[in-house]
C-alpha cells in the first residue's frame, strides 16, 4: 500500500525532534551525513522526503536506528503539540539579512503544510523583495514595519494582520534605529511545491 506523500512529511518532524534532543545543530547532522545543510533543512520543513540513503545518512549521523526516523509514517491523527518556550531555537536564513525565525510549529495537513513562527526583525532592517510559495498569516506582536507588494506600502502596527498571497513579490522594513519588531507569522504551503 502506498504511503500518502502528507504523511511521509512526518520524517522532516522526527528527524528535526531527534536533532533538537540531541542538542545539534543543522549544519553537524548535514556534515556527518555528508550532505548539504539547504537539503537536510528542506527534508525537515517538509519541503523534499529523502532517499533512502540520505535517511540511513542521517539516522547515523543522530546515532539512531532509522526506524526511528519513519516510526510515525503512518500516524493519521494528533489530539495536540505542545511546544516549551525553552524548546525555541532561533535561525536565521541566507536570504533574510535581518531576520531571526523561531519555529513555533510546522504540520502537514492532507492538503496543505502550515508553518508558524515568530520572526524577529532587526532595527534599521530594510529587506529585499522575495516570493514564498503559498500564503502567508502576519500578525504584528510589537514594533512599527512597512511592508512593500509591488506599488502597495502598508504599514503595520503592533496588533495589525496581514494576510496575502506570498508568490507576490514582497518586502518588509523596520526604520526602527532602536527596536527589534515581533512578528507572528503562519505559512499554508503547498505540500508538493
Amino acid at each position: 500500500m502506498a504511503v500518502k506523500s502528507d504523511r511521509l512529511s512526518n520524517i522532516g518532524k522526527i528527524i528535526k525532534e531527534t536533532r533538537t534532543e540531541k542538542k545539534m545543530s543543522l549544519q553537524d547532522v548535514a556534515t556527518k551525513s555528508s550532505i548539504t545543510s539547504s537539503l537536510l533543512s528542506k527534508i525537515e520543513n517538509f519541503k523534499t522526503v529523502p532517499s533512502i540513503p540520505v535517511l540511513f545518512h542521517i539516522a547515523e549521523a543522530l546515532e539512531v536506528d532509522m526506524s526511528e526516523l519513519v516510526k510515525n509514517v503512518n500516524a493519521k491523527e494528533f489530539s495536540f503539540i505542545h511546544i516549551k518556550k525553552d524548546e525555541l531555537q532561533g535561525y536565521d536564513k541566507e536570504d533574510s539579512k535581518g531576520l531571526m525565525f523561531y519555529d513555533l510549529m510546522t504540520y502537514p495537513f492532507k492538503h496543505v503544510n502550515m508553518r508558524a513562527n515568530i520572526v524577529k526583525v532587526s532595527p534599521n532592517t530594510n529587506h529585499e523583495p522575495f516570493t514564498a510559495n503559498g500564503m502567508e498569516l502576519i500578525f504584528n506582536l510589537s514594533g512599527k514595519l512597512t511592508y512593500r507588494m509591488g506599488e502597495n506600502e502598508i504599514y503595520i502596527n503592533e496588533g495589525d494582520t496581514l494576510f496575502f498571497d506570498g508568490n507576490t513579490p514582497h518586502s518588509l522594513q523596520n526604520f526602527d534605529t532602536l527596536k527589534d519588531a515581533l512578528l507572528f507569522k503562519v505559512s499554508f504551503m503547498n505540500p508538493n511545491s
